[in-house]
């Protein structure tokens, strides 16, 4: 099982469409996938106009809820864990205040743990258990049943990036062909060495996947590219091109492989053999 993290911490650079046709593409090459939402936006629930469940990520960080009880079916061979939408947007509070808890004394703790008893939020006094690793102890069960896991996290850097970072063995960052996401992307290459060293971690960037890439903008793109060269080298993969039919795609619930359309699935393709022959 090949956990990836799709991260920038630019906004509207295409995590979420490369999670769903990524995950479709390897999906299609008979490769076992899950797209685990990080995302409080909900895209890859919405995209797939999936239904909404008792059990979301969310559920698993706080509650300590297995994994498998939070998977819904979308495609064959793919599958994906709901976020829990704005719940999940209150992880990295939550999270903080168990560590804070962590840190009382005996007395302090046992009078603590009494109040909260009393108001029946004892599980907020049980988050002084929960680590940066709950998400990779939580998907560790699944490791017989996927071979890819794909994680699609939200722009915002906080405690759950580190959570994603932990749980992955690959990041990938998507730039589009902008400098503000060049920048976004050397920031995700800082905050991935600070939890590398902090948790003795080899978990690196990977994969830069050029999106957004436009003939009609020949310059731009370029000189990006340019630069994405100097920075990354050979972790710079085939570019994900400008399409319309990707744009309607999430629309319709669907992905260019349902569409059929040519250029996509040419990009998605190419994309899931580069990710297949690294792993």
């Amino acid at each position: 099982m090949i956990v990836i993290a799709i991260v920038n911490s630019k906004g509207g650079v295409g995590k979420s469409t490369i999670s769903v046709h990524l995950g479709h593409a390897l999906a299609l090459a008979g490769k076992r996938t899950l797209i685990v939402d990080m995302d409080i936006q909900e895209n890859i629930r919405i995209w797939f106009d999936a239904g909404q469940k008792e059990i979301t990520l969310f559920e698993i960080l706080v509650e300590g809820k297995k994994a498998s009880e939070a998977i819904t079916n979308v495609r064959e061979n793919l599958d994906i864990i709901p976020s829990g939408g704005d719940n999940l947007g209150a992880v990295p509070y939550l999270l903080n205040l168990g560590i804070q808890f962590s840190g009382l004394s005996g007395n302090d703790r046992a009078a603590l743990k009494k109040i909260l008893q009393k108001i029946d939020m004892q599980w907020i006094f049980d988050l002084k258990n929960v680590t940066p690793e709950i998400l990779k102890k939580s998907l560790y069960p699944l490791k017989n049943t996927y071979d890819f896991i794909l994680i699609d996290c939200s722009p915002s850097r906080t405690l759950l990036h580190t959570i994603a970072a932990v749980a992955s063995d690959h990041v990938m960052v998507p730039v589009s062909m902008e400098w503000l996401s060049v920048v976004g992307s050397a920031q995700v290459g800082s905050a991935i060495s600070e939890v590398r060293e902090k948790y003795g971690l080899s978990t690196d960037i990977s994969f830069v996947v050029p999106t957004f890439v436009d003939r009609r903008r020949s310059r731009v793109c370029q000189e990006v590219n340019e630069d994405l060269a100097k920075m990354y080298g050979d972790k710079v993969t085939s570019p994900i091109r400008v399409n319309g039919k990707l744009s309607e795609a999430p629309s319709w619930g669907k992905t260019v492989f349902d569409l059929a359309d040519r250029r996509g699935m040419e990009d998605f393709k190419a994309l899931a053999k580069r990710v297949i022959q690294n792993g």
